[in-house]
């Protein structure tokens, strides 16, 4: 399968870390309550200032699609089996756009937490700086400056001096650039769609009153359908549609929308009262685009139209649905997303993305070369399941081992220590 295939975010990506802020940082590593263990529910507006379990359940199930999505090495035109569950995994692209909605919860959220507080950009930008830049920067130094001298892999896996610098400045899923992609890093372009949200967004947030935000909210969610179904109808090329920040906005602003209405008395209030019928009715139109779009093939017409709001419309009311249930700690959905072993996974799944392409490409194109035809697949699904389960397992391990030794220790550097 095609290294362009997930060249995605995120989403999540990368997402935002579980702790809100560095205010009261005990606070905020601190689980939020369930009723099970105080027999009261927890107040939503407590509960939105403390790390929700079940949202690191929701990080998991991203990366999870994600690497469905990547790690499918079924050729499916060796059997109608493997075409239905080619079928059934593609889509794991999605992933991305549930890491978009969510990161536009949690970043507004915190924003909107902090607006009051004397210092609102500082501490915002260095626990961002923080989280997301350690980790990427090293990814970049290892495939431009180590691999090159230990590896005789293509200049087009591992990119030529002069593609290095958009990487740098997180600026490689802008149109003028995109045609001339690393292979190792492909899915990065999520990462940027993110960095230059939280570069923009803190600024509209601290000029905003919660409803000047909730126009703007609603204005880029339009805007954004509007821009791409213009895009598609002047025959602009659909990679780049998949891509560009402006295309994708809408899902980071859904998301905003959510932390703004859970933050407010009526907007909990309102969400509590329509959210059924809303998941009844994003259930049908999910249902719809599928059909249509050829299970949400991702540069299809109505997918990357109808199909990218409807996701992150549904993706938003998934997230809704997560905090309400976890005021009281009672639901399905919340019980299946505090899963420990998902916990955990989507508790690295930042590591886990950046990692994930890189390793595919280099087990498919060298270590299993051998057994794969030319592009890259068997239609031997016993190959196929047992590598996609030791990929996510050694993807998951690394991320683990990353996050122990190296990422969480830098977190929790504070310039105030020293």
């Amino acid at each position: 399968m095609s290294e362009q295939a997930v060249t995605v975010a995120v989403t999540p990506t990368p997402t935002p870390t579980p702790t809100p802020g560095p205010a009261s940082t005990a606070r905020a590593l601190r689980p939020a309550r369930r009723s099970a263990s105080l027999g009261q529910p927890t107040p939503l507006p407590e509960l939105l200032r403390q790390r929700i379990p079940a949202l690191d359940g929701v990080r998991g199930l991203a990366i999870i699609l994600v690497l469905l999505h990547q790690f499918n090495i079924m050729d499916p035109q060796a059997s109608l089996p493997l075409r239905l569950l080619t079928a059934t995994v593609e889509p794991g692209w999605i992933g991305v756009q549930l890491f978009f909605v969510l990161s536009g919860f949690l970043i507004t959220g915190i924003l909107l937490d902090a607006k009051n507080t004397p210092s609102f950009f500082g501490p915002f930008y260095r626990r961002r700086l923080q989280r997301i830049f350690p980790l990427y920067y090293l990814v970049l130094a290892v495939t431009f400056l180590v691999l090159p001298r230990l590896t005789t892999w293509p200049m087009s896996m591992l990119g030529a001096g002069h593609d290095h610098l958009r990487y740098w400045l997180y600026l490689q899923n802008w149109p003028v650039w995109h045609s001339r992609g690393v292979g190792l890093l492909g899915h990065t372009w999520s990462l940027a769609v993110e960095e230059q949200y939280y570069l923009v967004w803190p600024l509209a947030v601290w000029a905003l009153t919660q409803r000047g935000l909730v126009r703007l909210s609603l204005v880029i969610v339009a805007g954004a359908f509007l821009l791409r179904v213009v895009l598609r109808a002047t025959g602009v090329a659909p990679e780049l549609i998949y891509s560009s920040t402006v295309t994708r906005a809408d899902a980071l602003a859904m998301g905003g929308l959510v932390a703004i209405a859970a933050r407010r008395a009526d907007g909990a209030a309102w969400l509590r009262r329509h959210l059924d019928r809303w998941t009844v009715l994003l259930i049908a139109a999910l249902a719809v685009v599928t059909v249509a779009s050829h299970a949400l093939s991702r540069k299809q017409i109505i997918t990357q139209t109808f199909g990218y709001s409807i996701l992150a419309l549904a993706f938003a009311v998934l997230i809704a649905w997560t905090v309400l249930q976890s005021t009281t700690g009672a639901g399905r959905l919340v019980t299946w997303l505090s899963w420990r072993p998902l916990g955990a996974v989507g508790r690295v799944s930042y590591g886990m993305y950046l990692f994930h392409l890189p390793l595919h490409l280099y087990a498919t194109r060298v270590l299993l070369a051998p057994t794969l035809d030319g592009d890259g697949a068997t239609p031997h699904l016993a190959l196929a399941a047992g590598y996609f389960f030791g990929a996510s397992l050694v993807v998951f391990l690394l991320a683990q081992l990353s996050w122990s030794l190296f990422e969480k220790h830098l977190l929790a550097w504070s310039p105030r220590q020293n």
